[in-house]
């Protein structure tokens, strides 16, 4: 690692020259391109990549500066082996993250703990040497913030000046966390906490000391846990061991601290390692005339090594003119390479590595006389150095092609541990680059959840002329999903000009159906587009998987949609100019043309007799009926909900509201709908705003106010006195509870109401939570409910007037069921015979009308199917046998299958497999082996459930003889007698 300035860098790698012979030093040809990959993730200017490390897999992970347009955030890097951005991480092989809002955050380390969980270290606030605090990150290994420490996976570290930068972070044998920094005053900081970021009093007393000897450049920890801070005093480099108790080790140069110079020239830096033999290395730059590489290493006891190239001290001239060191470590043959940056002109710079020997001598066997260069554009730098699991060499830095304008790319390269050459299994070429830059506009407007948990998001992003549709998909994990369109983004557009998706419904072929609006040059036209599971338009939809059709003369637009029982699409918007518009309604064929058999044309118009109507959503209920709902504004009024049923040939039912529309206000406030939904037993529910607070209506399925709901069909909420906030989604999750999402002032946010119409205290302690989606304002467009009742929110992260990122948020959802025991019979091992079976469930769940619905109980023997008969009390089902292969109220010979069906528990999410994502059955197989406890298997005789009628299960029958006891009466007469016996001398000796 290394300290620099704030400058925010891309990363971009250019092949080298071709090497005829490979030898140790030359870069790597299966890594990247040549061994090289460049990575621009910033919004125009520049990104630097600050540090390196490897995990446990092999993956190469960059810590990096990336820029938003108006400051810088953090960007972590995940290239697999090969050099391939790691799609499985963050998006698209990217996790970016803002310590602070509005202000310029720079990683200085990275490392990977024991569980593939990756801390970086850096500092965060206003411009260098004023109002600045260190930090210290955590992800998980998918590339998510880790909320277990310190809530939120960030935590902010003020040493007590105005100008601290944490500079490394570690975590030592015992999972505590480590962090070194420095201070205005030039004092080294160390803290120490427990796993969760709390300070461990353990360490001098309060989890915090300084050491006042000089600057602290990096830090790291030796083979007994003892912490090493490096960095300068002036014109010297200098080093401090510390105990596990956190004072200054005095077995180390008597006080704990060492410094020295190289020949009385000035030398900077101080990036530590720690070989083999706990001896200190120590690197930096020798300020001479055209400053070179300067290294050092010290004994255990803290002296000048002087095995060590004869002093401690070795200089090494890089380049032709100025070498600067900013990073060292050591190999698994204690050789030492340094990385930084080295002039061959006065223009250009160029990365330069070094490797020396054990003795001090440089490396021969390294790129032939133990240096190697290497060369991306025009102006590189070196600025972080790491070994992978094989001994392979991994440098980071950055890049420009320009040394006008130095706009910087992130930069890897991957040398091989022997020859040192590019490594061609790394991006083809050992190099990478990767685009981490934002659409300068683009918004997230719907979203939906497919049948496989994926995530789509649907809008539009300007492409340098106008706007363009916009899907994309993640895959649950979070991350954009490369099986659709690539790279789990598609554009399009539906003329030359602008055009919007506002809605988006997934069918049951897991395609995407999106509606909006498109300008056709002389006004605007409602549009539908369809795109199939794999990220191309469909050309069995209207030919080209696009439609567009107008309700009038004026403008349109599609701005909901929802699906039919028969698959056709309906969408609903408004037609006509603002004053003059009317809420209009269209369905369309799975073939993507206008449905005739819907109001004659496929389009029906509705006005409600004000200045103007909108429908904002639309759904489709248990008897084919649409609903849309929306707002209307009447001039010199205001604006209320407004709410229309039409039955499914597209006449309005007059059977809501007695002609088939409904009109809701909130008294003297003016309240506009933005979102609708259905519960389960058909009652519409209309979400958005209401004066400045949040305001929900639930009707009956007549139409009249539900007062069930909060005692008179009508609720609302604030997050303050002062706020002003609107909801723009909302959905019934699969337990009757209403969620809602939307904007509240400059932030987004989420909440949860009862069925009754309650916050619900169960959803962040008060029912109502915001949220802030990356580092400024934004809004929560688009809301959906996956099955595990986890809380999807979409919508847009406005970097600045104009300007944003797609957003998407998701929140912890209910622990889905699952199955805690099954039990046959009493729970005893006896299988003479089987009459019941007991289903516990790990809470209280939900079961069809008729419970037995929810199981399957098969005889593996045939694959015949038993007739259930079930009872549910509380968390328990006790299943009965009704018919198929039973005897007498007891299942026949054989062993059993028991399945829970997923989809029939908690309406769909039922966890059967156990591991916390809902969706999957349960099944139960009966094995061969005797007695398991919940082994399904009855054999007549059978007394102690070993699968087999033997000797100790006639001893059982002989003591049941002549009396009543139900395990042997094999015929249901009340009494085991001789044609019981009959029954066992046949299966006596016999196995199931």
């Amino acid at each position: 690692m290394r300290l620099s300035s704030s400058r925010c860098r891309t990363i971009r790698l250019c092949r080298l020259e071709d090497r005829i012979t490979p030898v140790s030093g030359q870069l790597d040809p299966t890594f990247g391109a040549g061994g090289i990959v460049t990575t621009h993730i910033g919004y125009a200017s520049s990104d630097t990549g600050y540090d390196i490390a490897t995990d446990a897999t092999g993956n190469v992970l960059v810590a990096a500066t990336v820029d938003n347009g108006s400051d810088t955030d953090i960007a972590v890097i995940r290239y697999s082996s090969a050099g391939a951005l790691d799609t499985t991480f963050g998006i698209g092989g990217i996790a970016k993250f803002a310590v602070k809002a509005s202000a310029d955050d720079v990683p200085f380390d990275i490392t990977v703990d024991a569980s593939n969980r990756i801390m970086v270290a850096g500092s965060t606030g206003g411009a260098f040497g004023s109002n600045r605090d260190g930090f210290v990150a955590r992800l998980t290994s998918a590339g998510a913030l880790d909320p277990t420490l310190d809530g939120d996976g960030i935590l902010v570290m003020d040493f007590g000046s105005n100008n601290d930068i944490a500079v490394a972070a570690r975590v030592d044998a015992v999972s505590r966390l480590v962090v070194a920094g420095t201070t205005t005053a030039n004092d080294c900081i160390v803290w120490r906490m427990n796993a969760n970021g709390e300070l461990d009093n353990s360490f001098d007393d309060d989890g915090k000391m300084a050491a006042t000897f000089a600057t602290c450049s990096d830090m790291t920890l030796d083979s007994t846990g003892r912490i090493i801070v490096g960095g300068d005093a002036g014109s010297s480099l200098a080093v401090a061991r510390i105990t596990d108790t956190g004072i200054l080790d005095t077995t180390f140069d008597t006080d704990g601290k060492q410094s020295f110079n190289f020949g009385g020239s000035s030398v900077s830096g101080g990036s530590v390692a720690i070989d083999s033999l706990d001896r200190v290395i120590v690197g930096g730059t020798s300020l001479s005339t055209n400053n070179d590489f300067a290294v050092a290493r010290l004994t255990t006891a803290g002296a000048l090594d002087t095995t060590f190239d004869t002093d401690g001290l070795k200089t090494i001239a890089v380049g032709t003119l100025s070498d600067v060191a900013r990073a060292v470590t050591v190999d698994s043959a204690d050789r030492i390479l340094i990385a930084g940056t080295i002039s061959a002109t006065s223009t250009t710079t160029d990365i330069g590595i070094v490797r020396l020997k054990s003795t001090g001598a440089l490396d021969t066997a390294f790129s032939t006389d133990g240096k190697q260069t290497i060369s991306f554009t025009g102006t590189d730098n070196g600025n972080a150095i790491a070994l992978d699991a094989t001994g392979r060499i991994l440098v980071a830095g950055d890049t420009s092609a320009s040394t006008i304008t130095l706009t910087y790319d992130v930069a890897v390269a991957r040398l091989t541990a022997a020859a040192g050459a590019l490594d061609t299994t790394f991006n083809t070429d050992g190099k990478l680059t990767t685009e981490l830059l934002g659409l300068t506009r683009a918004y997230g407007q719907a979203s939906a959840i497919d049948s496989q948990g994926r995530i789509v998001v649907a809008g539009y992003a300007f492409n340098g002329t106008n706007d363009d549709v916009a899907v994309l998909r993640y895959t649950s994990a979070g991350m954009l999903d490369p099986t659709f369109g690539g790279d789990g983004i598609i554009t399009f557009s539906f003329g030359s000009s602008d055009d919007c998706a506002y809605a988006v419904a997934i069918d049951a072929s897991d395609r995407v159906i999106v509606a909006g609006q498109y300008d056709n040059g002389t006004t605007r036209d409602a549009a539908v587009a369809r795109i199939t599971a794999t990220g191309v338009l469909d050309t069995t939809f209207s030919g080209d998987g696009k439609l567009t059709f107008a309700f009038g003369s004026t403008s349109d637009s599609a701005n909901a949609i929802a699906l039919d029982s028969f698959g056709k699409i309906v969408v609903a918007g408004t037609t006509g100019n603002f004053g003059s518009g009317d809420m209009a309604i269209a369905r369309i064929t799975t073939v993507g043309a206008l449905d005739t058999t819907f109001s004659g044309d496929g389009k029906l118009t509705i006005d409600f007799g004000t200045f103007h109507d909108v429908a904002t959503g639309v759904a489709v209920d248990s008897l084919g009926r649409i609903v849309a709902s929306g707002y209307q504004f009447t001039n010199g009024v205001g604006y209320d909900f407004e709410i229309a049923r039409i039955g499914s040939t597209g006449v309005l039912d007059t059977t809501f509201d007695s002609d088939g529309k409904q009109t809701v206000n909130f008294g003297t406030h003016d309240a506009i709908a933005n979102a609708l939904a259905l519960d389960a037993n058909d009652r519409p529910i209309m979400a958005g705003q209401t004066g400045n607070d949040v305001g929900v209506v639930r009707l009956t399925t007549a139409g009249a106010f539900d007062i069930s709901f909060d005692g008179d069909g009508l609720a609302s909420f604030s997050f303050g006195p002062f706020s002003t906030e609107q909801a723009l989604g909302v959905k019934v999750d699969s337990s009757g509870r209403i969620v809602l999402a939307g904007n509240t002032d400059f932030d987004s946010f989420v909440a949860r109401f009862t069925g009754t119409g309650a916050l619900d205290s169960s959803f962040d302690y008060d029912g109502k939570r915001t949220l802030v989606i990356g580092s400024a304002e934004s809004t929560a467009n688009a809301l959906a409910v996956d099955k595990s009742n986890r809380v999807v929110v979409a919508g847009v992260s406005q970097r600045f007037s104009g300007e944003g990122q797609v957003a998407v948020a998701r929140f912890i959802g209910d622990a889905p069921a699952s199955v805690a025991q099954v039990k046959v019979n009493d729970g005893s091992a006896q299988r003479s015979r089987v009459t019941n079976l007991t289903v516990t469930f790990d809470q209280t769940v939900t079961l069809p009308p008729n419970p037995a619905d929810a199981f399957q109980l098969k005889r593996q023997n045939d694959n015949s199917n038993v007739a259930l008969d079930a009872t549910l009390v509380g968390d328990s089902v006790t299943l009965t046998f009704t018919g198929g292969p039973v005897e007498f109220g007891s299942l026949a010979d054989g062993r059993y299958t028991l399945i829970v069906l997923a989809s029939k528990v908690n309406g769909g999410t039922f966890d059967g497999d156990g591991d916390g994502i809902a969706g999957d059955d349960y099944v139960l197989a009966s094995a061969a082996s005797p007695n398991p406890p919940t082994n399904i298997f009855r054999l007549f005789g059978d007394a102690d459930g070993n699968g087999q009628v033997t000797s100790s299960d006639f001893l059982a029958f002989r003591l049941a003889f002549l009396t009543t006891s139900p395990a042997f009466d094999s015929n249901g007469n009340g009494q085991v007698d001789s044609g019981d016996f009959l029954q066992f001398r046949l299966r006596f000796l016999q196995s199931v």
